[in-house]
């Protein structure tokens, strides 16, 4: 059985946006974007544009190893700046 289409869509959350936007501002910074692994984003409360996202990716010696992100979007456009990562 169907779902019934009614016509709307529910729009993706902030969360959503965020977490792929971001992944994908982190993903061309790194050594082997391939390996990165979303782990967590935490919005700030007062501005949904802003937040921190953890996530995981194989460092030089192939390993993988934690690392977060301050990303922020304006726009259709997201930055992420890398606070860890090895």
């Amino acid at each position: 059985m169907q779902p019934k289409n009614d016509g709307t869509a529910s729009a993706p959350s902030a969360q959503a946006v965020g977490r792929h936007a971001c992944g994908y501002a982190i993903k061309k910074q790194l050594r082997d974007p391939g390996s990165y692994q979303f782990v967590d984003l935490t919005l700030d409360p007062n501005d949904a544009s802003t937040g921190i996202q953890t996530f995981r990716a194989k460092n030089g010696f192939g390993g993988y190893t934690a690392g977060q992100a301050s990303c922020t979007r304006v726009g259709d456009n997201t930055s992420a700046v890398l606070l860890t990562s090895n």
